[in-house]
């Protein structure tokens, strides 16, 4: 090659230390990391010795073990350098280890070996005892070697044996072989089923043991001659007794030498036989751990989702990704759903599978172990290359992945090709368009699924060529479906947006399957166990549960005991390390951590290696700027429990000063405060605490300026007017981040110690944010206190509400025919209006009554003002509640609207504006104007969320309306998708008003995905609380969903209930004026009542009748399909079949006009049951494989009750 130097010169080559046919191996220093290397390069780049040098490195990249090659990284350079790191070994081979004067060579060459000295025995047995642990390890991980010899075995000066050398490496469990037509191995050394083209196993590698061995005690191989002469022999060659024929062969090493050679592989020892036959302890302890969740349990409904996703695949392009921590089996999942596709699928199922790996640095490197498994597989295809796949883009295809090349008819093709070279943007371009007709042939003939494993690792091309391979309605019918570690993002292959994505996210066993899983893992050992023990302490974690069950009572009686164990058998330099990393508060860049352990970063480099192998720690990639942090909770808990405090203490000073040469952005420094307050600087830790909250702060980060404004009054020695400062911007920074309960604590608290002009203002905060986050007992007590000083009165009762709200709306008018001229508000005046807005908004999804009382107070005064943001959020508040409570018409709310609108664009308010979509949204949605509604609600959301400094209850209203127009609509995938996002959240705001409504308007789209478990848990967890004893919104969306959740599962049992919630809904005043909750309620209770008559209620049925007439007079434009929809049932249960057809065609019809698809599609599916309407039933399919429902009828027989007489 040309130069001394690889990949920009980080790697400096100084000497040649091995050649091959296809490649190099040098000694060079790698200048990043600071440490001597061996690199092996590809010197001759085509598609076999690509293939075999990427395998060789694949094969054992993540397993760590002293007998194995430790690998490094892996790097394709654009000029077609190909090559990989990995520990530079300075030994000898095998047999010239245990024989002095042995032709190293000769036996690669297959002549006959001289030697003069016999074999030294001592070292036979060690080397021959590290051989065996580093095949067991290899076979332990699924692997087998296939190419052991002499000169793949090398030992050094102090005896430690290395196995090298994985390029003919192939999985054996249950995955077939994919070879270039030549047998792999050499002949010497391969076994007998090696030629015949048995099933290759480990048993196979253990033969070339015995060859080995055959070689160390006698001087020669079992059988000589030509490669042909000796791979035929094999096939009937029985060795005789060594002994009769040399001397000095211990006995117990010839009948192990005879037994590895016998034919039959199930007769040879396995790994476990042969190191207990070499002397090795019971329970060999080695460095490398099994494979993660390598013994499979469980995970049924996870197993569903993905048969689920392959079905949807006949349709079209599904991405489905399995998410979880590490350890938790998102592996295990993929590699047992795959066996069982390949199984259930018989001929019919083609799977492409493919891996990232952490250190490889090669271009599309998601992609290229897929393209590895096509190439293989695409001979067997016949006639696949057509018209379709225009020569220019396969060629491009098999330039960008050399390795298709060896399928013939694209070789043939690169072959004759003459054309110009593309540029590179060309080159990609037609590449992706090669791959996209070449994987949409392979889906028209078969079932195609494509698995990639550790999709964390994948590059920026690999996800580009991945997100338009599966974009749009033109992409190939297939699956992708990929594992993911929690924290990493796909971008735009995870979304929705043009796509049917998937998410299935991992967490612990199930009790009952855990332990399972240890009784498994524990039989490996012959040990009794506590089950259950061992699963409850692993908390259902896979890889915790088998190595508790494995390690039975050796190591204590718990996980914590166990790692401690393990803990205790590291290396100095690795123990240092891992201390810090268990200790840092955040993930932290390798390179800082060597730092902090005073250590060179290779030595910090090679440590951090050896522990993420180990399942000690994972990091964020092979660079020294990446970050490192604990593989598990319970490794840091572990770790620092076996500290001492003084320890502890040194640690933390020493993470504490390496941070403060990092210190610029205020989230390190957070960090560092919590290691300077460990090390016990508390004065220190306080002081940066305060400097960094007021830049997060500045720079918007509210959750931490929060945070740390906490930190320094907890550190800091702030007293008087300096901490009533530092109290009120914390509370400040806790209302700016969302979390309205903490910030009602943190104003109320500052207000304890502020100015007396200052304290009503503070405490009407306090209120306002609990009111807005659903704590109503505590905001309406303190609001009702600070509403008397104000010469305001809370209405005591829904009556009392009712002639406040008469008395108020009067005022309003006067006001308003007074004409008087608008005044500039005070700054109390305005905070007042604010505080009842805030209120208005607050109450107003919860007892809409009370809330219209103080939104007519605070619009009386915001018309009387020049504040335009303030009128602008009247104006729009007044609008929501009138669409709700209200008696005006759908015009007049139309006109506050755009009244509201306008006031908004005068004041340029964010928050003003944000009002002016809720309510347009809003209002559409409650005249049922569903189709229009859509639109201006996410753009609220949007602005609330994003561009408003703070209004929780307008970023909650927002969100429960979207909610309920996916409900109206039947948009029931949407659900699934925004209910558990909205959950989170509101759970890390502690905003009870959001999680109770979340919990029960969602419960619809957890009865669409068929998890009744979820939808039952939601209903039956303690309800949210009124602030009194009267009816709440709240008490309706319960009464939906233990409805809806008992028509679904159609389980009347709790009919007494029910009525009794029925009627008291009826005589609630909320019901009677809210016009949107009195036509669904009417609908409810009829589809309550056909249910009953379909089990031969007459009562029952008379009563669903008197329903639907009583909804056909309602003005609400929802109300006309709803009243067919019940009359459709009544004539269906009467034996009018007529009658039936024409209802549903009416409820069809309105439902499609007014955007109820979900009704619609029902309303067809019974259509197409009656009359046998094909195209009908087709159109419901459609829609409920569009919105994945689990079982449509189910559904279909919530909200189109009366077709199933019982």
């Amino acid at each position: 090659m040309g130069s001394s130097r690889l990949r920009e010169g980080r790697f400096v080559l100084r000497r040649e230390i091995g050649r091959g046919a296809t490649g190099r191996v040098w000694e060079a220093q790698d200048e990043l990391r600071r440490s001597t290397v061996a690199l092996k390069q590809l010197t001759r780049v085509d598609p076999r010795g690509l293939y075999l040098l990427k395998n060789e490195f694949r094969a054992i990249a993540e397993i760590d073990h002293p007998n194995l090659i430790r690998l490094g990284e892996l790097f394709a350079e654009e000029d077609d350098e190909v090559f990989f790191t990995m520990d530079l070994v300075e030994g000898v081979d095998f047999l010239a280890w245990v024989r002095d004067g042995w032709v190293r060579d000769s036996a690669v060459r297959g002549v006959r070996p001289s030697f003069d000295a016999p074999f030294e025995e001592a070292r036979l047995r060690a080397a021959l005892l590290q051989l065996a642990e580093a095949l067991a390890v290899l076979h332990a991980h699924g692997k087998v070697h296939r190419d052991v010899k002499p000169s793949n075995v090398l030992v050094e000066a102090d005896g430690r044996l290395v196995l090298l050398d994985f390029g003919m490496t192939a999985d054996f469990s249950g995955n077939r072989e994919r070879e270039y037509g030549t047998i792999a191995g050499t002949p010497r050394y391969m076994a007998p089923e090696q030629v015949s083209d048995d099933d290759v196993g480990p048993a196979a590698d253990l033969y070339a043991v015995g060859v080995m061995l055959h070689e160390a005690l006698t001087g020669r191989a079992p059988i000589e001659g030509s490669p042909r002469e000796m791979l035929f022999g094999k096939q009937l060659l029985r060795v005789p007794p060594l002994g009769e024929r040399f001397e000095g062969v211990p006995e117990d090493l010839d009948v192990l030498c005879r037994d590895l050679l016998a034919l039959d592989p199930a007769a040879r020892p396995d790994d476990a036989a042969l190191l207990r036959r070499l002397g090795a302890p019971r329970r060999t302890v080695t460095l490398s751990l099994p494979p993660a969740g390598d013994t499979f349990v469980g995970r049924g409904a996870e197993l569903e989702a993905l048969d689920d996703a392959l079905r949807a695949s006949a349709a079209r392009c599904v991405v489905a990704l399995i998410r979880g921590d590490s350890g938790i089996g998102r592996t295990a999942l993929l590699n047992e759903w795959v066996q069982r596709a390949r199984r259930d699928g018989d001929d019919h199922c083609t799977v492409l599978r493919g891996r990232c790996f952490e250190r490889e640095n090669l271009p599309f490197n998601a992609i290229d172990s897929v393209i590895d498994d096509l190439a293989a597989q695409l001979d067997a295809v016949e006639g696949l290359f057509h018209r379709r796949h225009t020569t220019r883009d396969l060629i491009a295809l098999a330039t960008v992945f050399p390795v298709l090349r060896r399928v013939k008819d694209i070789e043939w093709m690169v072959q004759e090709d003459a054309s110009p070279a593309p540029g590179p943007r060309e080159l990609r371009r037609r590449a992706f368009r090669g791959l996209d007709a070449l994987l949409s042939t392979l889906a028209e003939r078969t079932r195609l699924i494509v698995a990639i494993d550790d999709l964390q690792w994948a590059d920026a091309d690999s996800l580009a060529l991945l997100e338009e391979l599966t974009h749009g309605a033109a992409a190939p019918h297939l699956l992708v479906v990929g594992t993911v570690q929690s924290g990493f993002e796909l971008g735009p292959l995870s979304s929705r947006d043009g796509r049917d994505a998937r998410a299935i996210e991992l967490s612990g066993l199930p009790s009952e399957d855990a332990e399972a899983l240890a009784q498994l893992a524990a039989a490996e050992s012959g040990r009794e166990i506590d089950a259950a023990a061992i699963a409850a302490e692993a908390q259902g974690h896979p890889l915790y549960v088998q190595e508790l069950a494995r390690a039975g009572g050796d190591a204590g009686p718990g996980l914590d005991a166990m790692l401690e164990a393990r803990a205790a058998k590291l290396g100095l330099r690795e123990r240092a390390v891992l201390e810090l990393v268990a200790l840092a508060s955040l993930p932290l860049p390798q390179r800082w951590i060597a730092d902090a352990a005073a250590l060179e970063l290779s030595e910090t480099l090679e440590a951090i290696d050896t522990l993420r192998r180990e399942r000690w720690v994972r990091t964020r990639g092979p660079s020294a700027d990446e970050t490192v942090q604990p593989f598990h909770g319970r490794v840091r808990r572990a770790v620092e429990a076996s500290l001492e405090l003084d320890r502890l203490r040194e640690l933390h000073a020493r993470l504490a000063e390496t941070l403060s040469e990092h210190a610029a952005e205020p989230r390190v420094v957070a960090t560092l405060v919590h290691h300077l307050e460990q090390a016990g600087d508390r004065r220190r830790a306080g002081r940066r605490a305060l400097a960094a909250a007021e830049a997060a702060a500045a720079s918007l980060a509210f959750d931490l300026a929060a945070d740390l404004y906490g930190a320094a009054l907890r550190l800091a020695p702030l007293e008087g007017a300096s901490r009533s400062r530092v109290t009120r911007a914390r509370a400040e920074a806790l209302r700016d981040a969302g979390r309205g309960r903490e910030a009602g604590d943190a104003f109320l608290l500052a207000a304890s110690t502020a100015p007396a002009a200052e304290r009503l203002s503070l405490e009407l905060t306090a209120a306002e944010l609990w009111v807005a986050s659903g704590h109503l007992r505590r905001g309406m007590a303190l609001l009702e206190s600070s509403l008397q000083r104000l010469g305001a009165r809370w209405p005591k009762s829904a009556i009392e509400a009712i002639g406040a709200l008469g008395v108020e709306r009067a005022r309003l008018r006067v006001a308003q025919l007074a004409a008087r001229r608008p005044r500039p508000m005070t700054e109390a005046q305005r905070r007042k209006v604010k505080v009842f807005q805030a209120v208005a908004t607050g109450l107003g999804s919860v007892d809409p009554l009370r809330a219209s009382v103080f939104q007519a107070r605070a619009l009386r005064d915001a018309l009387g003002s020049t504040d335009q943001e303030l009128i602008g959020v009247g104006l729009c508040v007044e609008a929501l509640l009138q669409s709700f409570v209200g008696t005006a018409s759908e015009a007049d709310v139309r006109n506050l609207v755009a009244r509201g609108r306008a006031a908004a664009r005068a004041s340029g308010s964010e928050r003003a504006s944000a009002y002016a979509e809720l309510a347009d949204g809003g209002a559409r949605m409650l005249f049922g104007r569903l189709g229009a509604a859509s639109g201006p609600l996410a753009e609220a959301e949007m602005r609330f969320r994003d561009e408003v400094r703070v209004d929780t209850a307008g970023l909650n209203v927002a969100r429960l309306l979207k909610v309920w127009v996916a409900v109206f609509r039947g948009d029931l995938r949407l659900l699934s998708q925004w209910i558990p996002e909205y959950e989170r959240d509101a759970a890390r705001r502690d905003d009870r008003f959001a999680q109770a409504s979340l919990d029960l308007a969602g419960h619809i789209g957890w009865l669409a995905t068929g998890d009744v478990a979820t939808a039952r848990r939601k209903l039956d967890e303690p309800p949210w609380e009124p602030p009194d004893g009267s009816y709440h919104v709240q008490h309706w969306y319960r009464l939906i969903a233990s409805c809806e959740l008992a028509l679904y599962e159609r389980d009347l049992r709790d009919r007494a209930v029910l009525e009794a919630r029925f009627q008291e809904t009826r005589r609630s005043l909320v019901f009677r004026r809210a016009r949107a909750l009195r036509v669904y309620g009417q609908w409810l209770r009829g589809r309550f009542l056909l249910t009953l008559a379909e089990r031969g209620d007459a009562r029952a049925l008379a009563e669903a009748r008197r329903e639907a007439e009583h909804l056909a007079k309602e003005r609400g434009a929802l109300a006309a399909p709803y009243a067919a929809a019940l009359r459709a049932g009544v004539a269906h249960l009467s034996g009018d079949l007529g009658a039936c057809v024409a209802e549903l065609t009416v409820t069809d019809e309105l439902a499609a006009e007014l955007s109820l698809f979900g009704l619609s599609a029902m309303a067809r599916r019974r259509l197409g049951a009656l009359d046998a309407n094909a195209e009908a039933r087709g159109d419901a399919d459609r829609y409920f494989q569009a919105q994945r429902v689990h079982d449509p009828e189910r559904i279909t027989r919530v909200y189109l009750p009366g077709f199933d007489r019982t």
